[in-house]
């Protein structure tokens, strides 16, 4: 109780956890009442004139003077009119980012064409290679036999006799077919086969005058290769024949 009603220390650093409350009046001289203690004692400071405003403690803020500084200063009336307007403005910036849309716009419908890729086969059949369908039936190629109506003779049963087309070059399912059907297939639509005799006779004398020639190179290289290999022999025996008299020479 006795420390409390001590002065504060001049270089003291240590600022005692006192309740200060401050009240000021909107008349034109400010009074402020302050609790320096635990029993609430109230001092009442008057207005502070120039000269006290010249001094360092007068420099000091409030806040770091008094750090448990309880403040009640007169504020104005909020603006509705800015606080709707702002509103406004972060209802508009959220609605965007969270997708919200408004009532206006709830029917208008914001389509985008969907990118395919160019090179996918196409998903509907297409009827290109497909026969048309016909509604009436298509009419028959033979008459209907009647009573009144003359028969098919063995001539003309022949002449409506078409052979299967049968390749020479393609056999798929592998069919055993015979060589008369083949010979049929062959012969249809085409005529007899004709050689012509002088184009022949041509290419047996030029294959004969070819065979004449190359049967006279291969006489030529023949002959000139033995006259070789006899050169060659005749030169060894020679150096044989040296040989042996040098031999004797020295022998003697």
């Amino acid at each position: 109780m006795i420390c409390s009603l001590l002065p504060r220390p001049r270089n003291a650093a240590y600022v005692s956890p006192e309740t200060i409350l401050v009240a000021i009046d909107n008349s034109a001289s400010t009074a402020m009442s302050m609790s320096t203690s635990a029993q609430d004692k109230i001092l009442t400071v008057s207005s502070r004139t120039e000269t006290e405003h010249g001094t360092y403690d007068s420099t000091i803020p409030l806040k770091q003077k008094f750090p448990n500084l309880i403040h009640h200063f007169p504020r104005p009336a909020p603006n509705e009119e800015v606080i709707a307007s702002t509103k406004l403005v972060f209802e508009k910036l959220l609605n965007a980012k969270l997708g919200v849309v408004e009532q206006g716009q709830k029917n208008k419908d914001s389509r985008l064409p969907l990118h395919e890729d160019p090179m996918l086969p196409p998903r509907q059949k297409l009827e290109k290679n497909r026969p048309e369908r016909r509604e009436t039936l298509p009419e028959p190629i033979l008459k209907p036999l009647s009573q009144n109506s003359n028969k098919l003779t063995k001539e003309e049963k022949e002449k409506w006799n078409i052979p299967s087309a049968i390749s020479n070059w393609k056999n798929n399912l592998g069919f055993t077919i015979g060589l008369e059907k083949r010979m049929m297939g062959k012969k249809r639509g085409y005529d007899e086969d004709e050689i012509n005799l002088e184009k022949f006779g041509a290419l047996s004398q030029a294959l004969n005058q070819a065979e004449v020639k190359a049967r006279e190179d291969i006489q030529k290289r023949n002959e000139i290769r033995f006259e070789r290999e006899r050169l060659e022999q005749r030169e060894r025996e020679k150096r044989i024949n040296e040989i042996a008299s040098r031999s004797k020479r020295r022998r003697y």
